[in-house]
């Protein structure tokens, strides 16, 4: 269930686009910025709820495993 509180999030700031400029300004450049460090932290998400699921899965089969079955 966390995994996914945390996947769906990280999606959705994936989806965000670059901004559309006809020139380049300062403003244009804190916004590839901003964009730049959202998908950064997107990414971190994603690789936090794979981890997650990827230690449940492990959990859970050794507890089988522990248990005979």
């Amino acid at each position: 269930m966390l995994a996914f509180y945390v996947l769906l999030p990280a999606v959705c700031v994936l989806q965000t686009k670059y901004p559309v400029f006809v020139r380049f300004s300062w403003r244009v450049r804190r916004e590839i910025a901003a964009v730049n460090v959202l998908h950064f932290i997107g990414w971190l998400e994603v690789t936090v709820g794979v981890v997650l699921i990827v230690t449940y899965v492990r959990l859970w089969r050794s507890s089988l495993e522990s248990r005979g079955e």
